[in-house]
């Protein structure tokens, strides 16, 4: 994978129908994603890196994403 993936970037699966997926959390060479089925389902599992293909990046502007230091900024 090119792209160094952190909390908050946007992944899915290297298989077809993937769903877009948000990165919770890194741990090592897995990560937790978090995502919404087609039935507005909350869903969240551990992947391995390697099986992810990244997305896009955050929004460092608006500050959308999980994990830590993530909340208002004062």
């Amino acid at each position: 994978m090119e792209n160094k993936i952190e909390e908050g970037d946007t992944v899915k699966l290297n298989i077809d129908n993937s769903p877009n997926m948000t990165i919770e959390n890194v741990n090592g060479k897995s990560a937790t994603c978090i995502w919404f089925d087609k039935e507005q389902r909350f869903n969240k599992e551990d992947f391995l890196i390697e099986d992810l293909l990244f997305i896009r990046k955050k929004d460092s502007k608006s500050g959308i994403g999980f994990g830590k230091n993530n909340g208002p900024k004062s």
